[in-house]
């Protein structure tokens, strides 16, 4: 597939070069439920099948690896050929996915990370972080109080705070984070257009931080048919009335 973004492609072709399981994933046509639900088609984006089980690789680690670049001064090709000592160290905040992108970048270039969690997060995710080879610190409260410890840590020198949200819009890391997140719209259009679908009128996508569904904003923008609508949904849905005779495309 040729996705009609450069910038995109080149992002997807770094990720692949990590490991194979950044190859694109199914865009799945689901007929029984769009007939369940009276449109025309529904489609579904299976993002369970990406790296690390979820579309937060795709940021999280893209971001990651372009600001030990960054901070190198190297090309990220070189970065990772070359894995230098003395790195500075990745630091983030986490429910529990994000920060398993971010380790992962770190592990890629030979760079230490520092996850901090909230304490309601399941020790199985923090156990997959650690293996990852990062650093977990446990957080009292909640994942704001978690993000709020990672901040000031960064501040204090303990190293790049990569971020998946911010209300900098010129901030460059959750830029490379969006445009991580960017690849799988990317996907979406040229799945859509090889497999000979109709471009779906509507986008329900989880609300999270905001970062995805900004990404899939701008690289569905103008290429959705009418009304082009894009709908967030937050852990408790809101009410969306679905038309008839028209395509969907979720998210998984």
């Amino acid at each position: 597939m040729n996705s009609t973004s450069s910038p995109v492609n080149a992002i997807a072709a770094e990720l692949g070069r990590l490991d194979p399981a950044y190859a694109p994933t199914p865009l799945l046509n689901l007929p029984t439920l769009a007939e369940r639900l009276g449109v025309a088609q529904v489609l579904a984006k299976d993002e369970g099948r990406r790296m690390l089980g979820s579309f937060k690789s795709l940021g999280g680690t893209y971001a990651g690896l372009r600001a030990l670049a960054r901070a190198s001064r190297m090309q990220l090709a070189d970065l990772l050929a070359a894995r230098p000592k003395g790195q500075p160290t990745l630091v983030c905040a986490s429910d529990g996915n994000h920060g398993l992108a971010v380790a992962a970048a770190a592990r890629f270039a030979g760079a230490p990370a520092r996850v901090f969690l909230h304490e309601g997060v399941p020790n199985a995710r923090a156990r997959r972080i650690e293996n990852q080879g990062a650093e977990i610190v446990w957080v009292p409260g909640t994942y704001d109080n978690a993000v709020d410890a990672a901040a000031a840590a960064a501040c204090q020198g303990a190293g790049i705070l990569v971020a998946d949200t911010t209300d900098d819009p010129n901030d460059p890391i959750v830029c490379d984070v969006m445009a991580g997140y960017g690849v799988t719209a990317a996907e979406i259009r040229d799945q859509v257009d090889f497999a000979g679908h109709g471009r779906p009128t509507h986008v329900f996508i989880q609300a999270g931080v905001g970062g995805l569904a900004a990404a899939m904003a701008e690289g569905l923008s103008g290429w959705l048919a009418p009304p082009g609508c894009i709908v967030t949904v937050d852990r408790k849905p809101p009410r969306v009335l679905r038309p008839r005779s028209r395509p969907v495309t979720r998210f998984g």
